[in-house]
């Protein structure tokens, strides 16, 4: 639970997320870090929760894939202030396979340079 304190990066523009097996969007990213993400959503979660997920990467050279997916729980959720018909959800993640971790960083890192 210490490492939710972690600084994460808030985003300038919104990135899909989304669930690969129906491919329907799931939300849009809000933060990030390599520990875990937060996503603006109106899909309905419950506490606990475990999802994969497909998070879309900005079109930059930096990044060589267009999609990194990952397994993540839901540890909080928070109505959102500024639209009631979304909710903030906390995920950490619980798996991300090794060669996708450098890209979540280089993301953090990319998006921290332009918040």
């Amino acid at each position: 639970m210490q490492d939710r304190h972690k600084p994460r990066s808030q985003l300038t523009s919104y990135l899909d997320v989304i669930d690969p097996i129906s491919a329907q969007i799931m939300g849009y990213l809000g933060d990030v870090s390599k520990e875990g993400m937060m996503i603006l959503t109106e899909q309905a979660v419950n506490l606990h929760d475990v999802h994969e997920l497909a998070l879309r990467m900005p079109q930059q050279a930096s990044f060589h894939k267009q999609w990194v997916t990952v397994k993540a729980e839901v540890r909080w959720i928070r109505e959102n202030a500024f639209n009631p018909h979304l909710r903030r959800v906390g995920f950490r993640f619980l798996h991300v396979a090794p060669e996708d971790v450098p890209l979540l960083e280089i993301l953090a890192h990319s998006l921290a340079q332009n918040g």
